[in-house]
Order: C-alpha cells, then structure tokens, then sequence
C-alpha cells in the first residue's frame, strides 16, 4: 500500500504506535505534545508547508512567512496554551529572489509579534519547492490545559468566529469571475494571512468551562470527527446555527455549495470546542453555538432534515482538499 491511498491521519496513527513517549500527551493524540514541567505543561507542535499544497502564487513573501507561523501557533491556541516561542526552518530553492526570502522571515517576525511571543531561531537550506517548517513551544497551566478529550453528552458544541471565508478566498481564486468580487480582499486576507486564536484559547482554559478544544484548521467536519475519536461521543449539528461567512454565501451556487465551503473546507483556523450548558456565561469570548453532544453519530440537520455528517475535509497525501 502507498501512502497515498492510506491518507495523512491513518499515516500519522501507524506511525504514533512506533513512539515510546513518556509526555502526557504523545504524538498523535493531540494538537501539540505536552510534557510536565513544575505546574505546567509545556506544549511542542511542528508544521510543514509547502508552495504546492498551501502557497499560491498571489502569496506575497510575508504572507508565506505569516501563513506558517499562524499554522503552528493555532495549534498552541487549540491548548489553551500561551506560546514562548517559534522556530523556523526554511527550504529555499536557489533562483528565490533575496527580497522574497526576507520578506518570508518578516512574515514569520511578524505573527509571532503580534501574537505575543518571539522567533527563536530556524535553519535555511536549499530545496526544490519553498517549504517552511514551523516549531512552536507554549505553556499552560496543568489543571487548566484543554484536549481533544473530555466532551460529555449533554456539552453543547460553539466556534469562534465565521465559517467559510478562507474557502470562499479559494474559490474566488481558482474562478476568475470573482476577480472584482466585493469581499475578494477580505476572504483573500482570511486564507493568506490567517489569525491563530492565542487569546481565546487563553479564555476557554481559563472560563473553566471548555470541556474539549480543537483548531478547525482541516475543516469542521474533520475536526469534528477528531474530538469525537478522543472524546468517545457523538454530534448533532444544525446547519441554521452555522456562523457562515458573507463571502461564503456569495460565491455559492445554492445552500448546499453554502454548507460544503463552511463544514467540508479548511484555512479558517478558528477554534471548535465543547463546553458545558450550565457554565456558558463564564465564557468571555464571541462564540455561536452549533449543536450538542451525543452518545453517538454524526448528524446533520439541514432545514428539518437529519443526515449524515461526512467525514469529509483537507488531508495531505489524499486527492482531496483545496490545491491553489
């Protein structure tokens, strides 16, 4: 069998079982690793990119650097983590133009900034395709951190922010009739320069509240499908609930193609987590409640009627997923 007929996520599970980890948390089971330290956690995640799978050529160089650093700094968000710093590994082919590559390092100072935190350091080297790789450590608190695990039937499931525009920035860029679109720069903005949700991580950990937590980096629905395999439960959504974005609505033909930008695409990098009915008002940040916790399935309810909620999303190594 090749790897790309088994897919990133059974790849990663076949290769989890080779680690002999002693962290709390190992590789494959979360976000990040966690390893104890005094009365914390510090949490490690590393992320790839590459110009085929996630730079498109309207990518400015700061965007690239920007892109992989809020990739790996959404994983330290989805923890409920506070990041301490960013490393940097940077493949370059060698007909890069010098400004481009200092503008990609900018990109990558600059994230890191602006989310309250530092580039540490990195490694350049010459490659056939521009690939960045982004390694971040975060703290938290250990009776505060947030996983994949803990949903409990009953939970209600929210998102941040609005679902579908970094989709939506896709799509207006593999159609060309969207080129004048009214709501181009801000989808565009959105898929090239996507914000990690640092603080409100912070604030779910902190409300007490959050039961589970996930970034929506792969899509809802994926990431809906991994809270479900760490938490033994369950969903039922409500598609009238969904946050979706203006840009979302706008590019799509009818509701379906509406539904599809905002639950089966990624590049939103908002934050997807569960959390207890009783306890919504210790919540401090903008949140839309789509669904609850069940024992079982995945459901959908699309105007009355109930569905299937297919696990459907981006993977690397599989013919799916946005390819800009």
């Amino acid at each position: 069998m090749k790897v790309g007929e088994l897919g990133e996520r059974a790849l990663v599970n076949l290769m989890a079982e080779l680690i002999e980890c002693t962290a709390v948390l190992c590789p494959g089971a979360d976000d990040c690793s966690a390893i104890a330290y005094g009365d914390h956690y510090l949490v490690v995640t590393t992320d790839m990119l590459h110009k085929k799978t996630h730079f498109p050529r309207e990518m400015t160089g700061f965007q690239v650097g920007w892109m992989a650093t809020a990739a790996t700094l959404s994983d330290i968000a989805a923890m409920g983590a506070s990041p301490i710093g960013v490393t940097m590994a940077v493949g370059i082919p060698r007909d890069t133009d010098v400004a481009f590559a200092l503008d990609v390092m900018r990109g990558c100072n600059a994230c890191c900034t602006q989310n309250g935190t530092t580039l540490l350091a990195g490694d350049t080297d010459e490659h056939d395709e521009l690939t960045l790789v982004g390694t971040a450590i975060g703290s938290v608190q250990q009776d505060k951190m947030l996983t994949r695990a803990g949903a409990t039937v009953g939970d209600v499931v929210c998102v941040t922010g609005e679902l579908g525009l970094a989709a939506a920035g896709v799509k207006m860029l593999l159609e060309s009739r969207f080129a004048d679109h009214r709501l181009r720069e801000r989808a565009l903005k959105k898929l090239f320069e996507p914000e990690p949700r640092i603080v409100y991580g912070q604030a779910l950990a902190d409300s007490g509240a959050v039961t589970a937590l996930i970034d929506t980096s792969d899509g809802l629905s994926l990431s809906l499908y991994e809270l479900s395999k760490a938490s033994n439960c369950g969903f039922y959504l409500r598609a009238a609930d969904l946050p979706i974005s203006e840009e979302a609505k706008s590019v799509s033909h009818d509701r379906w193609e509406e539904l599809t930008l905002a639950i089966y695409r990624g590049g939103d990098y908002e934050l997807l987590f569960t959390a207890r009915d009783g306890l919504l008002a210790a919540i401090p940040i903008p949140y839309t409640i789509i669904g609850k916790v069940t024992q079982s399935g995945m459901q959908l309810e699309v105007d009355g009627v109930v569905q299937e909620l297919k696990a459907e999303g981006y993977e690397h190594l599989t013919a799916s997923g946005p390819r800009v």
